[in-house]
Formats: structure tokens, C-alpha cells, sequence
């Protein structure tokens, strides 16, 4: 299957609602490993539904996606505020991402509201090359938390994420646009 056929299935996939999370570990499986220097820059996100946890956090929070800015300077939480058409970022470290999601889920409405009190001018991760699934690629450690995001290329413009957490063994999916272009203000 060609990357832009692989492209259409995950986006596809993002539509229908819910996927197959077999399938989408094949998918990461057969995808071409890249290094950290390839996730340089501005990248839009979206999960992936699975069944998983965590699922729906990030987006009832305007979670917009990640910024590299090179290997020791990641922001992992961007988010929009659409009132100020700005970008911002967010410091994990006050995140509960186990067993006390449903808090937040609950909260719903309330979620953009407390993004904005995690907001942060500081990286709060860092990427390396890391062997997860067989290969060596590019991921993003979070500095205060025991999370990687590993990634996968799809096309020079989308990668496919696993966030790996400690506490949760089912991987979290998600995937990364390139969005350098973006039409929002990134404030960092």
C-alpha cells in the first residue's frame, strides 16, 4: 500500500469514529521509522478513536498539537484559544492521564478553562531515537511524566503517534500534520 493510500485509510479511520486498534498497530508497524530532526516544526493533532482511557481528553481541552522546535526544546501541548485566535502552550506535569480521566470527561466544558491556567512559555519535553516496536525513531519524552510519544512516517507531511504510557497498557493513537503554515499565532 502506498503512503497516500495508508494517508486516506488513517484519515478514513479518524472519520468513521472508531478504529481498529490491530490494524492501526500494523499500520506503525510497517511505517518507515524517521529521525528527530524530520518532527522539526509546527504540527496539528489528531487521536485516533480506539476504545481507549484517555480518549476524548485532548479534545475537549483544544489540545491543536506539538511544536519542535529542535531536540531539546518540545512543547507537547498546544492549544488553541479560537477567542484570540492564538496557539499556546500547556505544561503536562498537572495532567492526571490514568485512572482520574474521568474527572476531567465529566467536566467537559470546563476543559479550556483550565488549559489556560497550565499555560507555560517552557518546553516540557525533549526527542529522541528510540527502539519501540522492533525499530528506531523519533520520540518525544516528556520531562515530567512517564510518557513517549513514538512516531512513524506516513508521508513527508503526517506521522502516526502511539503515546506510550506507564500506567495504561493499550496504546493511545493519534497522528501529526505538518502545519508550518499555520493561520493561528503561535505565542511561545
Amino acid at each position: 500500500m502506498s503512503n497516500n493510500e495508508v494517508e486516506i485509510q488513517i484519515k478514513h479511520m479518524i472519520q468513521q469514529g472508531l478504529a481498529d486498534g490491530d490494524k492501526l498497530l500494523a499500520i506503525f508497524d510497517q511505517a518507515e521509522p524517521i529521525p528527530c530532526e524530520f518532527m522539526f516544526g509546527q504540527w496539528r493533532g489528531a487521536e485516533i478513536k480506539t476504545g481507549h482511557p484517555i480518549e476524548g481528553l485532548l479534545e475537549l481541552s483544544k489540545w491543536y498539537g506539538k511544536v519542535f522546535k529542535d531536540k531539546e526544546h518540545v512543547y507537547p501541548l498546544i492549544f488553541l484559544d479560537e477567542r484570540k485566535g492564538i496557539l499556546f502552550a500547556g505544561d503536562p506535569k498537572y495532567l492526571l492521564l490514568n485512572e482520574h480521566v474521568g474527572v476531567f470527561q465529566k467536566v467537559g466544558k470546563l476543559m479550556p478553562l483550565a488549559t489556560k491556567v497550565l499555560k507555560t512559555y517552557e518546553s516540557k519535553a525533549r526527542a529522541r531515537m528510540i527502539e519501540f516496536r522492533g525499530k528506531s525513531s523519533a520520540t518525544m519524552i516528556y520531562d515530567e511524566k512517564p510518557i513517549n510519544d513514538h512516531f512513524r512516517k506516513i508521508s513527508e507531511n503526517m506521522v502516526l503517534g502511539i503515546m506510550d504510557l506507564k500506567s495504561i497498557v493499550q496504546p493511545y493513537f493519534f497522528i501529526l500534520e505538518r502545519d508550518d503554515q499555520s493561520i493561528y499565532t503561535l505565542d511561545l
